[in-house]
């Protein structure tokens, strides 16, 4: 066979995949899942009691976990106020921070 020939195949097997991708996106299955990405795992081989891996500053933020009634554990990291007004000192956003961390207090998360 001819190099010609294999650039032929290679391009006819890309657009066949790319028409079949295409396809499938139209179904709205897939198109939830193409939009909110909800059955994809992006932590694997990350440990969620660091933050500094998502970004965050060190002292920023604390993670915690809320376990489920089915055995599901939640995790979320909380991001303390104390350090949104030390890092944000904008006027007129501290009572509203304030406030926040009062609300905060009256959830119980256990």
């Amino acid at each position: 066979m001819t190099a010609a020939k294999y650039a032929f195949i290679s391009v006819a097997v890309a657009a066949g995949l790319y028409t079949a991708l295409l396809a499938l996106l139209t179904t709205s299955t897939f198109q939830s899942h193409a939009v909110y990405l909800h059955a994809i795992q992006m932590t694997w081989c990350k440990d969620l009691d660091v933050p500094k891996t998502f970004g965050f500053l060190k002292n920023q933020v604390t993670p915690f976990s809320i376990k489920t009634s089915d055995s599901i554990i939640l995790v979320a990291p909380f991001v303390n106020v104390a350090t949104l007004v030390a890092t944000y000192r904008v006027a007129g956003t501290i009572p509203v921070l304030a406030l926040l961390a009062k609300l905060l207090l009256l959830f119980n998360y256990l």
